[in-house]
């Protein structure tokens, strides 16, 4: 079940980030525009497009999440994996995602000085 629902919200969010699916959108707000006059632009008119894209900012904000959270594992694991395997690597930062946001800003701070440090010994 799990596995459907993932793979469910990868396809939609690929889809919903479509031109296509950006185009389609378009064409519908602009029937419904259309259809103001027809319908004396009434309470039920506008309730029509209020309801319809505050139930799709939500499912599509539930599948994004969802999709954006497996790629976050999927980079979190490529990564370990990496550090586990690179010679002279901080084994520490397989972990880092238990580290508290303080001792992420200490890491960050540490590698931003190394960086700087190299091109500095790179450019004399």
């Amino acid at each position: 079940m799990a596995e459907f629902f993932r793979s469910v919200a990868h396809r939609v969010t690929l889809a919903a980030g479509s031109w296509q699916f950006f185009l389609i959108s378009l064409i519908a707000i602009g029937l419904w525009a259309i259809t103001g006059p027809l319908f004396g632009f009434s309470d039920t008119w506008q309730l029509v497009i209020n309801t319809s894209t505050t139930i799709l900012t939500f499912v599509l904000g539930v599948l994004i999440l969802l999709e954006a959270n497996r790629q976050a594992k999927e980079s979190k694991v490529v990564h370990d994996e990496l550090l586990n395997h690179v010679k002279g690597a901080r084994r520490s930062l397989i972990n880092i995602d238990e580290m508290s946001d303080e001792e992420v800003d200490k890491l960050e701070a540490d590698l931003r000085s190394r960086a700087s440090r190299r091109t500095r010994r790179a450019k004399e």
